[in-house]
């Protein structure tokens, strides 16, 4: 699943599950500057790809409203969360599609 923002292209994949047997998702962040990679982001039971979006979405968005010193502005590598606060708007009405 994919959506664009901005100059960027946000992607998430399920991809298995974990110990607990929550859904595992690695999701990448693709700017102008390069690609972020992670699959950290877990789902709270059995999640799919659209709450996973979700999640990824909003933890961007907290990212976002921290930068640049806040408590939530370092979840990123600094170049994703001085983007995501660029484009928090736009990164907070994505999150809101893909609320169930």
């Amino acid at each position: 699943m994919n959506v664009l923002i901005g100059k960027a292209r946000v992607s998430v994949c399920a991809n298995g599950r974990d110990e607990a047997n929550r859904t595992r998702y690695t999701y990448a962040i693709t700017l102008p500057t390069g690609t972020y990679y992670n699959d950290d982001l877990r789902s709270g039971g059995d999640g799919t790809e659209r709450e996973g979006m979700n999640s990824l979405l909003t933890f961007l968005t907290a990212c976002a409203e921290s930068y640049p010193d806040g408590d939530d502005a370092d979840m990123f590598p600094r170049n994703v969360a001085e983007w995501a606060a660029e484009n928090a708007e736009e990164i907070y009405s994505q999150s809101v599609e893909f609320q169930n």
